[in-house]
């Protein structure tokens, strides 16, 4: 399990442990933030991938090691507006999202 420390550019912190971290950076020509996804356990349903954006992340591994920082920009996004998570796309093919 990984945990996770988001600064948001607030300053505010939240903490979340995530069994997967994906990072995707700047995309869509630069239209879409980069993008830290993660499976927060006991936030949302499991399996579901849950965007964080602007600010920083760190990652830790098990034994607290800092493996990973992530810059995530200067401004929080939805990256679900450019269609950078493919359940949204699906959701929204299929008519689920208007």
């Amino acid at each position: 399990m990984l945990t996770i420390k988001h600064i948001q550019i607030s300053g505010e912190e939240m903490i979340y442990a995530s069994p997967i971290v994906n990072y995707v950076p700047y995309a869509d020509f630069g239209r879409c933030p980069p993008t830290l996804w993660i499976e927060p356990v006991g936030h949302v349903s499991a399996g579901t991938r849950f965007p964080l954006t602007g600010g920083t992340c760190f990652v830790m591994n098990d034994n607290g090691k800092t493996i990973g920082r992530y810059e995530l920009g200067d401004e929080p996004s939805d990256p679900n507006v450019y269609g950078r998570n493919p359940e949204y796309r699906q959701n929204a093919v299929a008519g689920v999202i208007a």
